[in-house]
């Protein structure tokens, strides 16, 4: 089997945020689709740049097991991918958001999907 491409996780985050606006279709919110969309959104920015620092050398998340969603970034900053890791840390704040609070005050999820999704992608684009 081949291995997992966190890359899949982006398209599940984009599926979901397009179709999450057809709610008649489906049984669930658009506040929903667009929650779970973030979530897969950061775990794709973040499995994606784990594995590039881990490959780089630069951290040994074997070492650090539970503390990855801050080791990473900071390794990312500590090698001058400061615009990775203060992007991986804002996807970071939004998917504790939209996991684990009952209600997100002046939220926009079309905005917000958009915002997500983009900053997902650029850490693809920047850590290859």
């Amino acid at each position: 089997m081949a291995q997992f491409q966190w890359p899949e996780f982006l398209e599940v985050a984009r599926f979901l945020c397009k179709e999450g606006r057809h709610q008649g279709s489906f049984n669930f919110s658009e506040e929903a689709a667009i929650r779970c969309a973030v979530s897969r959104a950061y775990y794709s920015a973040f499995c994606h740049a784990r594995e590039y620092v881990e490959r780089k050398k630069w951290y040994n998340p074997e070492e650090h097991h539970g503390c990855d969603h801050g080791n990473v970034p900071a390794a990312l900053k500590k090698h001058n991918k400061i615009t990775s890791a203060t992007t991986l840390l804002k996807l970071l704040e939004w998917r504790r958001q939209s996991d684990y609070e009952l209600n997100i005050p002046n939220i926009d999820y079309q905005s917000m999907s958009s915002e997500v999704l983009d900053k997902a992608s650029s850490i693809h684009l920047d850590l290859i």
